[in-house]
């Protein structure tokens, strides 16, 4: 989870700085309509890690992450009409960035909260 979670925030981070460039983000795996695809896909790119691994990329990415988010105007988080063009392709027109960067974050981790639940109960039993 939190391999998956990491991944889609690298996506967004890479997309951020790009835009705070005034260029478009490179080309993504993650790059779709489909978001069964973009998950395996991300599962396939994560999956032989090991949590240390999955840790530290975790840490990494949120460093950077958190003050990219500072550095926005807050026109451009709050404005319909000066979202990223990465916001219009992937969440549509009527979508500001701010509602992106939760959706990718913060509505992730509520969304993904029930499973982490679930496993950490197990995975503390294995630990014993």
């Amino acid at each position: 989870m939190i391999a998956h979670v990491t991944t889609y925030e690298r996506w967004l981070l890479d997309a951020m700085l790009a835009a705070g460039r005034r260029e478009q983000p490179a080309p993504s795996t993650l790059d779709g309509g489909d978001i069964d695809a973009r998950n395996q896909v991300a599962h396939e790119q994560t999956a032989a890690l090991s949590l240390a691994a999955v840790q530290a990329e975790a840490r990494d990415v949120w460093a950077q992450l958190l003050p990219a988010v500072e550095r926005v105007p807050e026109a451009e988080l709050l404005d319909l009409d000066q979202a990223p063009d990465f916001v219009m392709k992937g969440w549509g027109r009527d979508t500001r960035l701010w509602e992106a960067i939760a959706g990718l974050t913060t509505e992730h981790y509520e969304e993904h909260l029930p499973d982490f639940a679930a496993w950490a109960p197990a995975a503390a039993r294995r630990e014993v």
